[in-house]
């Protein structure tokens, strides 16, 4: 969710030599309907609530639309960029409860073009006690501008300057993937996956970082957006289908 701790790191990554091609960005789906939007919406057996501000607000700066977070006619959870009333707008969402550790799970529908360089799909926690970097988990695809950039992130914040605390991968979103987080009190497990291939990323690797390791859980909820880095105009609205989501919680 923080584009700057990633858009610092990517000079430090090195060329991954199984790196995947890019071909991500908005899978076709059903029109949302005409009628004013929810500002709550159920999804995967989960009530969401649906951001909407009418000024610009982080992350980005961005507005935050509610009729650009919809269920299509398939039941799948579909994230829009779009430009309306003169001003480009994104999608905003939280779940409505704390799950606490466990995996967290989502499908995304096959993408048919990359993202946009400026926009951001981000699949995080977020508390907002700023205790432990406000227990910021966070699965991204962003490029932070950078079209050359990989487009995978994963990071536990605080990660600016930190690439002991951030993975950066190349993911192929042209076929269905899903995109997890195992979260304990020792160690947040990440993974993103599809017929193409797949990555793995543990934190912590070894030690215990500065300044703290796997954040303890607290009163976090996930989040889902997607959102312009830096309030930046994309050169085409984007969208992201999103399949399912789940929760499990794991046995110790």
């Amino acid at each position: 969710m923080r584009g700057p701790a990633r858009a610092a790191a990517l000079g430090a990554v090195a060329p991954l030599a199984m790196a995947l091609a890019m071909a991500c960005a908005g899978a076709a789906s059903a029109a949302p309907s005409a009628a004013a939007p929810p500002r709550s919406l159920r999804f995967s057996g989960y009530a969401w609530s649906v951001v909407s501000s009418a000024e610009p607000r982080g992350p980005g700066p961005n507005r935050f639309d509610p009729r650009n977070a919809y269920i299509d006619a398939d039941g799948r959870l579909v994230l829009e960029t779009a430009f309306r009333d003169g001003e480009w707008t994104s999608a905003h969402l939280f779940l409505k409860r704390s799950l606490g550790y466990g995996r967290y799970r989502l499908v995304l529908a096959p993408m048919d073009r990359p993202l946009d360089p400026a926009t951001v799909f981000g699949f995080f926690t977020w508390d907002d006690d700023p205790a432990f970097a406000n227990r910021e988990i966070d699965v991204e695809l962003a490029r932070w501008a950078i079209p050359s950039a990989p487009n995978l992130n994963f990071a536990v914040q605080p990660a600016e300057g930190r690439p002991d605390r951030s993975g950066l991968y190349r993911l192929d979103c042209s076929a269905r993937t899903t995109l997890a987080f195992d979260w304990g009190p020792e160690a947040v497990r990440f993974s993103a996956e599809n017929e193409s291939g797949g990555y793995v990323w543990v934190f912590p690797a070894g030690d215990e970082p500065e300044p703290f390791g796997a954040p303890p859980a607290g009163r976090e909820r996930i989040g889902l957006n997607l959102w312009l880095f830096r309030g930046l105009p994309p050169a085409t609205a984007d969208r992201v289908v999103i399949e399912s989501f789940d929760f499990e919680r794991l046995k110790r």
